[in-house]
Protein backbone atom coordinates (compact mmCIF):
# COMPACT_ATOMS: atom_id res chain seq x y z
CA UNK A 1 0.00 0.00 0.00
CA UNK A 2 1.37 3.40 -1.17
CA UNK A 3 1.78 6.31 1.32
CA UNK A 4 -1.28 8.11 -0.02
CA UNK A 5 -3.54 5.32 -0.37
CA UNK A 6 -2.22 4.69 3.48
CA UNK A 7 -3.33 8.11 4.38
CA UNK A 8 -6.45 8.20 2.37
CA UNK A 9 -7.67 5.10 4.24
CA UNK A 10 -6.30 6.49 7.78
CA UNK A 11 -8.67 9.54 7.33
CA UNK A 12 -11.90 7.51 5.55
CA UNK A 13 -11.51 5.24 8.85
CA UNK A 14 -11.26 8.28 10.89
CA UNK A 15 -13.91 10.06 9.23
CA UNK A 16 -15.89 6.84 9.13
CA UNK A 17 -15.69 6.73 13.40
CA UNK A 18 -16.60 10.29 13.61
CA UNK A 19 -19.88 9.81 11.29
CA UNK A 20 -21.11 6.41 13.30
CA UNK A 21 -20.49 8.56 16.71
CA UNK A 22 -22.87 11.33 15.34
CA UNK A 23 -25.19 8.91 14.22
CA UNK A 24 -25.19 6.90 17.47
CA UNK A 25 -25.35 10.26 19.68
CA UNK A 26 -28.62 10.98 16.89
CA UNK A 27 -30.31 7.94 16.37
CA UNK A 28 -29.41 5.59 19.50
CA UNK A 29 -27.94 3.33 17.71
CA UNK A 30 -24.85 2.42 17.13
CA UNK A 31 -24.25 2.73 13.01
CA UNK A 32 -24.82 5.28 10.58
CA UNK A 33 -25.96 5.01 7.18
CA UNK A 34 -23.55 5.55 3.95
CA UNK A 35 -25.04 7.58 1.20
CA UNK A 36 -22.84 6.96 -1.64
CA UNK A 37 -19.83 4.76 -0.56
CA UNK A 38 -19.16 3.94 -4.29
CA UNK A 39 -18.65 8.26 -5.10
CA UNK A 40 -16.37 8.15 -1.16
CA UNK A 41 -14.46 5.07 -2.92
CA UNK A 42 -13.67 6.68 -5.81
CA UNK A 43 -12.69 9.93 -3.78
CA UNK A 44 -10.34 8.19 -2.10
CA UNK A 45 -9.03 5.84 -4.83
CA UNK A 46 -9.29 7.98 -8.14
CA UNK A 47 -7.30 4.84 -9.85
CA UNK A 48 -10.86 2.83 -9.18
CA UNK A 49 -12.98 4.87 -11.93
CA UNK A 50 -12.61 5.77 -15.69
CA UNK A 51 -12.89 9.42 -16.19
CA UNK A 52 -14.39 11.87 -19.44
CA UNK A 53 -14.04 15.57 -19.82
CA UNK A 54 -17.41 17.15 -19.92
CA UNK A 55 -18.82 21.00 -19.44
CA UNK A 56 -21.21 20.25 -16.43
CA UNK A 57 -23.50 21.49 -14.68
CA UNK A 58 -26.13 21.68 -11.20
CA UNK A 59 -29.31 22.08 -11.35
CA UNK A 60 -30.19 24.69 -8.59
CA UNK A 61 -34.04 23.93 -8.58
CA UNK A 62 -37.08 21.59 -8.79
CA UNK A 63 -36.89 17.56 -8.92
CA UNK A 64 -33.43 17.66 -9.73
CA UNK A 65 -32.15 20.05 -7.51
CA UNK A 66 -28.30 19.39 -6.88
CA UNK A 67 -28.12 17.02 -9.65
CA UNK A 68 -25.16 17.67 -11.66
CA UNK A 69 -25.35 17.37 -15.00
CA UNK A 70 -23.58 17.18 -18.13
CA UNK A 71 -24.65 20.76 -20.22
CA UNK A 72 -25.79 20.45 -23.20
CA UNK A 73 -27.74 23.81 -23.29
CA UNK A 74 -26.78 25.88 -26.22
CA UNK A 75 -24.72 29.24 -25.60
CA UNK A 76 -23.32 27.62 -22.25
CA UNK A 77 -19.67 27.76 -22.05
CA UNK A 78 -18.12 26.21 -19.40
CA UNK A 79 -14.61 25.19 -18.35
CA UNK A 80 -14.57 20.93 -18.95
CA UNK A 81 -14.24 19.12 -15.68
CA UNK A 82 -13.08 15.27 -15.09
CA UNK A 83 -15.96 13.18 -14.97
CA UNK A 84 -16.00 9.45 -13.16
CA UNK A 85 -18.31 7.71 -15.73
CA UNK A 86 -17.56 3.53 -14.90
CA UNK A 87 -16.15 2.17 -11.98
CA UNK A 88 -14.13 -0.99 -11.66
CA UNK A 89 -17.22 -2.43 -9.13
CA UNK A 90 -14.94 -5.59 -8.67
CA UNK A 91 -11.36 -3.57 -7.12
CA UNK A 92 -14.32 -1.08 -5.45
CA UNK A 93 -15.89 -3.90 -3.59
CA UNK A 94 -12.74 -5.31 -2.68
CA UNK A 95 -11.15 -2.21 -1.48
CA UNK A 96 -14.63 -1.37 0.72
CA UNK A 97 -13.99 -5.08 2.34
CA UNK A 98 -10.30 -4.52 3.02
CA UNK A 99 -10.83 -1.39 4.55
CA UNK A 100 -13.51 -2.66 6.97
CA UNK A 101 -11.37 -6.09 7.89
CA UNK A 102 -8.79 -3.24 8.82
CA UNK A 103 -10.83 -0.97 10.82
CA UNK A 104 -12.69 -4.32 12.51
CA UNK A 105 -9.04 -5.30 13.26
CA UNK A 106 -7.97 -1.26 14.58
CA UNK A 107 -10.99 -2.01 16.82
CA UNK A 108 -12.95 1.21 15.02
CA UNK A 109 -11.99 2.79 18.12
CA UNK A 110 -13.69 0.69 21.23
CA UNK A 111 -10.71 -1.14 22.13
CA UNK A 112 -11.03 -2.65 25.63
CA UNK A 113 -15.06 -0.82 25.49
CA UNK A 114 -17.73 -3.03 27.44
CA UNK A 115 -21.58 -2.69 27.42
CA UNK A 116 -23.47 -3.54 30.32
CA UNK A 117 -26.33 -5.53 29.37
CA UNK A 118 -29.95 -4.06 31.02
CA UNK A 119 -30.97 -7.65 32.42
CA UNK A 120 -28.35 -9.48 34.07
CA UNK A 121 -26.30 -6.30 34.53
CA UNK A 122 -23.25 -8.24 33.57
CA UNK A 123 -20.49 -6.24 31.60
CA UNK A 124 -19.22 -7.76 28.33
CA UNK A 125 -17.06 -6.81 25.61
CA UNK A 126 -18.15 -5.09 22.53
CA UNK A 127 -18.07 -6.14 19.09
CA UNK A 128 -15.13 -4.17 17.48
CA UNK A 129 -17.07 -2.96 14.99
CA UNK A 130 -20.81 -2.43 15.62
CA UNK A 131 -20.09 -1.37 19.31
CA UNK A 132 -22.74 -4.09 20.11
CA UNK A 133 -22.21 -7.01 22.49
CA UNK A 134 -20.41 -10.09 21.95
CA UNK A 135 -21.50 -12.00 18.38
CA UNK A 136 -23.51 -15.45 18.97
CA UNK A 137 -21.25 -18.69 18.31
Amino acid sequence: MDSVAGSRRAFALEWIQHYVEFYTRDHGERGCVLYDPLAAAIALNPELARYERHQIRVELAGNSRGATLISSRAGEERRPARVAVRADITRVLTEMRLAFHQAEGAGCGNAGASTRSPRTNATAPRDSCSGRGPRPT
